[in-house]
């Protein structure tokens, strides 16, 4: 009786996430269309991109095609962006009222508080969080310098997640409070225009903003895969108030947050296959994949090894599963530390298609790229890849 009443409950569940839906079609639609138009824009002037003798101002003409896109898609962008933003809490009091420096002088934020050269920025970032994450990414070599920290510390904070809370304070122009359990960094986003200003921080490890200890603060979202990234988030945030006492060095603590990550996977399992299945189920199929076969390049595999590792059962998305295979290629041939090569790959991302599906469970997947490609095998159902391949498009 027992058993039938569990296999009811599962069934149950797989019943309701087929219902609901999975995740943001018109993002999915829009990334992809961007893409296309990066990637036509980068084969055309792929070669001056490393030209030393361009000014500043002629280099970032370059790009001129990707702004012109993303006017013409606009309201598209803004729309998009304006839902999720209204989807995140408002700034805890003691937050808002935090006493932050300003960033001011800094030549990159002159850079962003032009629109062209924001709006080509920010163009494949339609959530709040990955706007937040990218403009703190921009900014932290300036960050680290003032702040006289490591890679250690930078490491650390984004172990244990973020938390976006946002306010708007125009009508389409927002302020954003993006944090990690050391420090906070603000700014203001105009969404008409993508202008960033007002950019402030607190300072790491600051006890004025440590001494907050702020919970996780969770929110309603239309889609299920991102109401599982927001838990997954959650266990981060929550486990640094949990650490066991024996931790010897970065390595365990890693190892830790993983171990929490993965217990709450296991209790999830059937909407993470679900959501995977829903997401592979509507990739485009490559029909003609022996284009790709004349040029793989050798994995060795001790790397191969190190990157199934990498690789957790609770990635939900090829996208996750790219990021750590294009880690390992940057230092494989045919990149081999080629910083053209390299950024070409980072600026497009990749297409993700299906090459071929078994039990509706194995999953080969085929992840194109503008310089290489991954083709991969997926057991959606455990969250394991496999049979990796590197190809060199």
């Amino acid at each position: 009786m027992v058993q039938k009443s569990l296999i009811f409950f599962l069934l149950s569940i797989t019943v309701l996430l087929s219902k609901a839906q999975v995740y943001d079609l018109s993002i999915e639609n829009l990334r992809l269309r961007t893409r296309d138009s990066l990637q036509h824009l980068l084969s055309a002037i792929g070669p001056q991109l490393m030209d030393t003798t361009l000014s500043t101002k002629e280099q970032q003409a370059l790009f001129d095609p990707i702004y012109v896109y993303a006017q013409e898609n606009r309201k598209v962008f803004t729309e998009i962006r304006k839902r999720y933003f209204k989807e995140l809490p408002a700034p805890p009091s003691g937050l808002k009222e935090l006493q932050m420096e300003e960033v001011s002088g800094s030549v990159l934020l002159g850079m962003f508080a032009d629109a062209k050269y924001s709006t080509i920025t920010l163009v494949q970032s339609f959530k709040p969080l990955s706007i937040a994450l990218l403009i703190a990414n921009f900014f932290q070599p300036e960050f680290v310098q003032r702040e006289d920290i490591g890679f250690t510390e930078l490491w650390q904070s984004y172990l244990f997640g973020n938390q976006v809370f946002v306010e708007e304070i125009q009508q389409n122009k927002w302020k954003l409070w993006a944090m990690n359990r050391f420090y906070v960094w603000s700014f203001i986003l105009d969404l008409e225009t993508d202008k960033v200003e007002k950019l402030q921080y607190s300072g790491f490890n600051n006890p004025a903003f440590t001494q907050l200890d702020i919970p996780f603060v969770s929110y309603e979202t239309k889609y299920s895969i991102d109401k599982l990234y927001l838990e997954l988030n959650a266990v981060r945030w929550n486990s640094y108030k949990n650490l066991p006492e024996d931790l010897e060095n970065e390595s365990s603590l890693e190892n830790y947050i993983d171990k929490c990550l993965t217990e709450f996977y296991n209790t999830k399992q059937e909407q993470f296959f679900v959501i995977r299945k829903k997401i592979v189920q509507d990739l485009d199929k490559e029909t003609n994949a022996q284009q790709f076969y004349k040029n793989e390049v050798n994995i060795p595999q001790v790397e191969k090894n190190e990157l199934k590792a990498q690789i957790k059962p609770y990635f939900l998305q090829p996208e996750e599963i790219t990021q750590y295979l294009m880690a390992l290629a940057n230092s494989l041939q045919p990149l081999n530390g080629d910083v053209l090569k390299i950024s070409q790959n980072a600026i497009v991302g990749f297409k993700h298609k299906v090459l071929s599906v078994k039990d509706q469970v194995n999953w080969t997947i085929l992840s194109i790229g503008s310089v290489i490609s991954f083709q991969y095998n997926w057991n959606i159902r455990k969250g394991e890849v496999s049979m990796i391949k590197l190809f060199e498009s």
